[in-house]
This record gives structure tokens, C-alpha cells and sequence, in this order.
């Protein structure tokens, strides 16, 4: 059991946040709250370290929450701690504008985030999940106007993938207690969780929100959100899918399929794209479809699942490190009078999702592979073959990110003149840099160290070099024909096949707001030819959902929620 000591600081790492975003709310103490806002995550990382392994029941927050470490939440937590706030550092160094509202619901984002890794009950889990996820639209909205958009096709996403969400847990609920027909709810609720969760982490088909998320979000809530908040779908899809068990067999092909291909897909249509956010984001999707095979391969043979749940945490800590840095590297980049010397350390985090000798990558596809050769016998002959060949399709992406970095001025971060890095972002820089590189050498200390081993010994080095050297020689080859190159550069929009039905949407919104624009304002229509009764209760509906809409209203309402739990722990 947790005792009450480690209880309360798993707590913390929520309420900690949430008082930061009240903070950021009220004129007293905005500026104070903006400069505290790094240090929102300590609590978390502190109770990752120190809290043993355990349970503990809080029946008075929202209707019983269940706080629970184990191996996997402590892995998660601790990657999120660390990149929150290396990403907080960036934005206290770098400030957007409206800095007090971009930081209280960069805060609210940052509590779900937390509080969700240290959670293990669905109510829980779902109500963290969901404030982190809807606090999400307002960092990536932040940059008018192309945020507008990226936010609408954002929230679009997010809503339906709540839906899925609260539906799947339901579901799988009802199941646990022995409601309902019998055993065709399992089925229905591991496709409603796998929906909601892959809209999280880009799976293939449900993807089209994060290309377009990721380039329009400020480097600090694009690090966040590429390099933690996406890692909460895999934590969701390890906490409750039915892994070990004979119910998810009949899952575990088709989500390992649906890997394979997202690993392939977002390597091809990445390298065609001229925004550098942009090639991170379709990197991701690849990344992540990877993690999705080793879910896969446990679902499918349940005696792998808790190779898999290490596998997919290690990779997930591997890549949430390396992303986070290179979303801010990339702002890094853009601000400095002189690029190369950050190109150039750009190379140690592309080198790692590469899995280049020597680096976390090496040791994640270690364990990774471990997890395949455990898979079903037609997939493991497959995937011995398959996943060389997408390491070089990410040697290929990184390739085409640091030279769009280095030589395409026109896709660097804005086209306004911008402040050269300050000492603080290089330092918030240097931290995410340094976990990249010391992670690989702290992973013997979690069941891991075989790996490390393993990746040092001369059939490793060279199953690592291989495909990264064929990558930079197939990039070199597409630079020497530029002609050719240029040719697909640019072939295929950020979201893809998502582009016309988004342009689409954004053409009725655009219409409708015409519109808006075109009628008289109320004051100017004769008083005999206004609307009744019906049109006046809607104006004032209307004027209260502007009010509720407020941010201001909107965080310091779930800051006096969270002092007012506090206080009644404290009197309780």
C-alpha cells in the first residue's frame, strides 16, 4: 500500500499545476505564477523517485480516484516531468503573445498530463486525460490565424477520440462487473479504446490532426505536446487493453498491421514535406506506429505482454526525449544568426530515433525486437526484415529536417524577424540534449541492462549502422539530384489525405463568418423588425457563452477547484 506521505505527493503532481494556472489567471499574482510555472513539475518527478510501488485510495476527489505506481506510470511520469519542464523553461525564455494565458492553460494541459500517469482507476485516468487533452486546443490555437485552423481540426479529433473514450471505458466497466449480454462487450470496448488512444498517438487513419497540430503550436507546447502528451495514448492503451489475456488475441494482428504500415507511411509522405514541424510530426507517426507493433505482438501472444509494456516504455521515454528536443532545437535553430552549430547538435536526437550505435535508440529496438521475436511465426520473419528498412525511412526524415533546417530559410519557424535564443531556452535545450544522450546509461537500473549490453557487442553495432548509413547515403544521392528531389518536395500536404475535407471545413467556417459579418448588428435593425422573444433568449445564451468561454473564467474556475480540494483534504 502507498502510504498517506507518497499518496499525497503523487497528488501534488496535479495540484501543483492547477494552482499555477489559477495563478496565471489572477492580475495579484500572473507574473509570479508565469516565472513558477518550470517548477509546476518538480512534485512529479519527485514522486516518480520517491514513491515505492503501491495503491491508495482518495474517496473525496471527483468520485473515488485509485493512486497507483508501478514500474510503467513511474517511467511515464518521470519522461513528462522532465520534458514539462524543459518546454516551460523554453516559454518563460521565449514568451508568446499573451504569455499569461498561453502559460494557465499550458498548465492545465501539464496537470492532466501528470495526474493521469499516477492514476489506475478509469475515472480517474479519463478525467486527467480529458483536461490535459481539451486544455490542449488553446496551445495549439495560440498563433492566429493558422492556429484557428489547426485548432479546429484539433478539436475535431480530440472530441470524437473523448467519445470513443468514455464509451470504451463504459464498456470495458461493465464488462469487469458482469453487466451486459456477456463476453461481446470485451470486444466492443478494446475497439472503442484502441480508436480513442490511436487518435492520441496519430495511428494510421487517424492521424490527420497532428501534422497541422504540431507545425502551428509554439515550440514550447509542440515539445510538450510530441514528446509527452502523445506518450498518455500508449500509457492508456497499456493500462487497459486485456494484455496477458486470451481476449485481445484477435486484436493483436491487426493493430501490429496497422503499425507496420503507420512506420512506412508517415516515413514516405514526411520526406515530401517542406515545413520542418511538419516532418517531425509525420516522424512521430511512424515512431509511434513502432511502439504499436510491440502493443501488438503482446496483445497477439499474451505471454509477451509485459515484454511488450517494457518495450513500449522504453521507447516511449526514448522517443518523447528526443522529439521534445528537437521541436525545441528547431526554434533554436530558426532564432540563431548562425544555424550550423545547432544543426549540428540536432544530429545526436536524429541519430537516436535513427538508432545509431551508442545512442537510446540502439538499446529501445533491442527490446523491441525481443517483443517481435515472440510474435506470431508469419509476422516474425516479416518484421526481422520490416524494421531495418523503417529505420532507414527515419534516417531519411531526419535527413530531410536538418537540411531543411540548414538551406530552406522560407520553412524555418515564422516569417518575421525573431529574438536570438536566450541563455535560459539554450539551457532548457541542453537539459532535453543531455537526457538524450544519459538515457541510454541509466537503463540498466530498469530491467533493461541486457539490451545495453547487447548494443555494444559487434552484431548490434553493425544491425544499427547498416540502415542508417544507407538512409544518409539515399538522402546524399537525392541532394546530388536536386532536379528530382525538388520534384516531390511538397507532393502531398500536411494532412493528407485529411487536406480536402479540412480545406473543406475551413471554407464553411469561413463563409459562415462572411455571412456573419454581412448582417446588421441588432442596434441598427428597426426596434418593429427585431426577432422576438426566441432571438432574445438566444442573444443572452449567447452573451453567457462568451462569458464561459473566457479564459480567464475559465482557469481560475478550475484553480478555485483545486484549492478548494486541497482545503477539504487538509480539513478532512
Amino acid at each position: 500500500m502507498v502510504t498517506l506521505l507518497p499518496a499525497w505527493m503523487a497528488l501534488a503532481a496535479a495540484l501543483v499545476p492547477l494552482l499555477g494556472a489559477a495563478g496565471c489567471a489572477l492580475p495579484a499574482t500572473r507574473d509570479l505564477a508565469r516565472r513558477l510555472v518550470p517548477f509546476a513539475a518538480l512534485p512529479a518527478l519527485a514522486a516518480a523517485v520517491l514513491v515505492p510501488d503501491g495503491t491508495a485510495s482518495i474517496g473525496w476527489l471527483f468520485t473515488g480516484v485509485t493512486v497507483g505506481f508501478d514500474a510503467t506510470g513511474r517511467t511515464f511520469l518521470a519522461l513528462s516531468a522532465v520534458v514539462w519542464t524543459a518546454a516551460a523553461l523554453y516559454a518563460l525564455a521565449h514568451p508568446v503573445e499573451r504569455p499569461a494565458w498561453f502559460l494557465g492553460w499550458f498548465s492545465l494541459a501539464m496537470a492532466g498530463n501528470l495526474g493521469l500517469c499516477c492514476v489506475i482507476d478509469p475515472v480517474g485516468f479519463y478525467t486527467f486525460f480529458a483536461m490535459m487533452a481539451l486544455s490542449t486546443y488553446a496551445l495549439v490555437s495560440h498563433i492566429a490565424p493558422k492556429g484557428r485552423d489547426a485548432g479546429r481540426a484539433y478539436m475535431a479529433f480530440t472530441v470524437v477520440g473523448e467519445a470513443f473514450l468514455v464509451c470504451g471505458l463504459f464498456v470495458v466497466g461493465a464488462t469487469a462487473i458482469g453487466v451486459g449480454p456477456g463476453p461481446l462487450l470485451g470486444p466492443v470496448g478494446i475497439a472503442l479504446l484502441l480508436a480513442a488512444f490511436g487518435i492520441k498517438i496519430g495511428a494510421l487513419g487517424l492521424h490527420g490532426w497532428m501534422p497541422i497540430s504540431y507545425a502551428a503550436a509554439p515550440a514550447a507546447a509542440a515539445a510538450a505536446l510530441a514528446g509527452s502528451m502523445s506518450k498518455a495514448g500508449v500509457l492508456g492503451l497499456l493500462r487497459f487493453l486485456p494484455g496477458g489475456e486470451a481476449e485481445g488475441v484477435a486484436f493483436g494482428t491487426v493493430v501490429m498491421a496497422f503499425g507496420v504500415a503507420a512506420a512506412f507511411y508517415g516515413a514516405v509522405v514526411g520526406i515530401m514535406q517542406t515545413v520542418p514541424k511538419v516532418v517531425l510530426a509525420y516522424s512521430s507517426i511512424s515512431q509511434l506506429g513502432l511502439i504499436t507493433i510491440a502493443i501488438g505482438a503482446g496483445l497477439a501472444e499474451p505471454v509477451a505482454w509485459l515484454l511488450a509494456v517494457t518495450a513500449a516504455s522504453v521507447y516511449a521515454v526514448h522517443h518523447g526525449l528526443a522529439k521534445a528536443a528537437l521541436f525545441i532545437g528547431e526554434d533554436v535553430a530558426a532564432r540563431a544568426s548562425r544555424r550550423w552549430p545547432a544543426v549540428v547538435a540536432l544530429a545526436l536526437p536524429a541519430l537516436a530515433l535513427a538508432g545509431a550505435p551508442l545512442t537510446s535508440g540502439s538499446v529501445a529496438k533491442i527490446v523491441l525486437k525481443e517483443v517481435t521475436g515472440l510474435a506470431p511465426a508469419a509476422w516474425y520473419g516479416a518484421l526481422d526484415t520490416l524494421l531495418p528498412l523503417a529505420a532507414v525511412g527515419t534516417t531519411l526524415l531526419m535527413a530531410r529536417f536538418l537540411y531543411l533546417l540548414a538551406f530552406r530559410k522560407d520553412a524555418l519557424s515564422g516569417d518575421e524577424p525573431v529574438a536570438a535564443p536566450r541563455p535560459l531556452a539554450v539551457g532548457s535545450w541542453t537539459l532535453l540534449l543531455a537526457a538524450v544522450a544519459g538515457t541510454v546509461w541509466l537503463w540498466p537500473s530498469v530491467d533493461v541492462g541486457y539490451a545495453v549490453e547487447r548494443s555494444l557487442t559487434a552484431h548490434y553495432v553493425w544491425a544499427g549502422t547498416w540502415p542508417v548509413a544507407l538512409g544518409i547515403a539515399l538522402a546524399a544521392g537525392a541532394w546530388a539530384l536536386g532536379g528530382v528531389a525538388r520534384r516531390f518536395a511538397g507532393a502531398v500536404p500536411p494532412a493528407d489525405v485529411y487536406a480536402p475535407l479540412l480545406s473543406r471545413a475551413d471554407l464553411v467556417i469561413a463563409e459562415r463568418d462572411r455571412r456573419i459579418e454581412a448582417t446588421p448588428a441588432a442596434s441598427s435593425v428597426p426596434a418593429e423588425a427585431r426577432p422576438g422573444r426566441i432571438s432574445s433568449l438566444l442573444d443572452r445564451v449567447r452573451v453567457v457563452e462568451e462569458g464561459l468561454l473566457a479564459w480567464a473564467t475559465a482557469i481560475s474556475a478550475v484553480g478555485a477547484l483545486a484549492v478548494l480540494l486541497l482545503l477539504l483534504a487538509i480539513l478532512g
